[in-house]
């Protein structure tokens, strides 16, 4: 069984270590975000907002009806 200060030694260092990969990815974040910003005034559009495709006309669901070929 492991000792009380040996678990906290242990859980300290796994928080440190979540800290570091935590950082890593807003750090990424904020890399994408100016990645973005750059398209946008390059291109003069509103990538986040542009970013979708349009909308399907057709769902690819049948209704409940039994399709067959």
């Amino acid at each position: 069984m492991k000792s009380e200060a040996y678990m906290t030694k242990d859980l300290q260092k796994r928080i440190q270590e979540l800290e570091a990969a935590l950082g890593l990815k807003q750090m990424e974040i904020d890399l994408l975000n100016m990645v973005i910003e750059m398209g946008n005034a390059e291109l003069g559009v509103d990538l986040k907002r542009n970013f979708s495709t349009p909308p399907s006309t057709s769902s690819g669901k049948s209704n409940g009806k039994k399709v067959t070929k």
